[in-house]
C-alpha cells in the first residue's frame, strides 16, 4: 500500500471510531487489527492530525550506505568458513559488534547493532526472540549441580560464586543468495553451514562456524573462546554431548572446574568437578529453532 493510501485508511479508520463504531468493529470493517486500530486513534488523540499523515522514513546517519548484494554474499561466506582471528580481528568470537567490525574493515561502511542484527535475520544466523526462553526451558539448569561424590574439599561451583550464565546450541544457516552484476547474474550461490552459538542472560549472543557441532574438540574450542572472550567465571549450560572425542571435552571441563561450570542439560554427574563422572549420561539434542535458520539436532 502506497504512504497515501495508508494514510487515507487511518483518516477512515479514526473517523469511524470517532463517531462511535467500536475499535473492534472497525478492526473487522477496515481489514485491520484490533491493535493497529488501537496505536492510529491513540495517536490521533495525542498528536491530532499529524499522527495520521505519512512519516518520512529513513535509516540512521551511520546507515546510509547498505551492503550490496555481492558484499553481502562475501560476509555471508566469510561468517561461514572463518573465525573472526582469520577474518582479521581480534575478536575471538562472531558477534554483532565483531560483525559491524568486519563490514567497516572491509567496506568502509557503518551500521548500526539493529541493522546488523536485520541483516543476521535475512541470512538466517538469528532466531527469533524467544531463543533464550526456548533454551532455558530445553536446558534447565541442574538443581543438584554438585555430585554425591563431592566431599567438603570440592572447589565451589562457579555458578554458585556470582558467574554469568551461557545456554548453548547450534543451528544450521541454509541459505540461497542470488549473484549480482559482475559475479554471474543470475546465478544462485548456496550457502550451507553449521554454527555453535551461545546466547547470555542479557540477550547477547555469539557464534562460530563448525564442521560438526558433535566433535568434542570443536566444542572444547568453543568453550576455550567464550571463557576467553569473557574473562570471568561461568556457567554453562549445554544442551548435548559430543558423539566424537567426548573424552577431550570431559578433560576440558575438569581442567577448568575452578572457573567454568558446564551443566548438561538432562545430565546427571557430569558437571566439570572432580566427583563421579562414571554415570550414564544421555544424549540431549538441541530444539530446532526458527525464523529463517534451519536447525536440525542431528540424527
Amino acid at each position: 500500500m502506497s504512504a497515501e493510501g495508508l494514510e487515507d485508511l487511518r483518516r477512515r479508520v479514526v473517523a469511524a471510531v470517532e463517531s462511535g463504531v467500536p475499535q473492534s468493529e472497525a478492526a473487522r470493517l477496515f481489514g485491520v487489527s484490533r491493535q493497529t486500530v488501537s496505536a492510529w486513534v491513540g495517536a490521533y488523540r495525542r498528536d491530532g492530525d499529524d499522527a495520521l499523515r505519512p512519516r518520512r522514513r529513513g535509516r540512521r546517519p551511520g546507515d546510509k550506505l547498505a551492503l550490496s548484494c555481492a558484499q553481502q554474499l562475501w560476509t555471508v561466506r566469510t561468517l561461514a568458513t572463518r573465525t573472526p582471528e582469520e577474518a582479521g580481528l581480534r575478536h575471538s568470537l562472531w558477534s554483532r559488534q565483531a560483525l559491524a567490525e568486519l563490514i567497516r574493515h572491509n567496506f568502509h561502511i557503518t551500521l548500526s547493532t539493529s541493522t546488523i542484527r536485520n541483516y543476521l535475520i535475512r541470512w538466517g544466523l538469528v532466531v527469533d526472540a524467544s531463543l533464550l526462553d526456548r533454551l532455558r526451558s530445553s536446558h534447565p539448569m541442574p538443581t543438584d549441580h554438585l555430585s554425591a561424590a563431592d566431599g567438603p574439599g570440592t572447589p565451589a561451583h562457579p555458578r554458585t560464586s556470582g558467574a554469568e550464565t551461557l545456554w548453548t546450541g547450534w543451528m544450521r544457516m541454509d541459505r540461497s543468495l542470488r549473484a549480482p552484476l559482475g559475479m554471474g547474474a543470475g546465478t544462485t550461490h548456496e550457502v550451507d553451514a553449521l554454527f555453535l552459538f551461545a546466547v547470555s542472560g542479557r540477550g547477547a549472543m555469539f557464534f562460530l562456524p563448525t564442521a560438526d557441532p558433535y566433535d568434542g574438540a570443536h566444542v572444547c574450542d568453543f568453550f576455550d573462546r567464550l571463557t576467553r572472550y569473557h574473562g570471568r567465571r561461568l556457567t554453562i549450560v549445554h544442551g548435548w554431548l559430543p558423539r566424537h572425542r567426548a573424552d577431550l571435552l570431559s578433560a576440558w571441563m575438569v581442567m577448568n572446574a575452578e572457573t567454568v561450570s558446564v551443566e548438561v542439560a538432562g545430565v546427571t554427574g557430569l558437571t566439570g568437578t572432580h566427583g563421579d563422572e562414571r554415570r550414564t549420561c544421555t544424549h540431549v539434542a538441541v530444539p530446532g529453532t526458527a525464523n529463517g535458520s534451519s536447525s536440525t539436532p542431528g540424527p
